[in-house]
């Protein structure tokens, strides 16, 4: 999966700020801005990542441990 050089530059110039991501959540967000475009599912573990997945529109699940 491959995310566009210009979505990439809307996520990193006004998208994360417009919706509060910053810090070690900007990867996780930018995992799922990739899902999105690819129009996937992202599955995780990571209860906290999926916080931010949730933010971004991406469609996700969580799995259980």
């Amino acid at each position: 999966m491959v995310l566009s050089s210009g979505r990439y530059r809307e996520m990193a110039t006004s998208r994360l700020v417009g919706l509060g991501i910053s810090g070690g959540a900007c990867y996780d967000a930018l995992i799922a801005e990739t899902v999105l475009a690819a129009g996937g599912t992202l599955v995780t573990l990571d209860g906290r990542a999926l916080r931010t997945y949730i933010k971004i529109g991406c469609p996700a699940e969580q799995l259980s441990r």
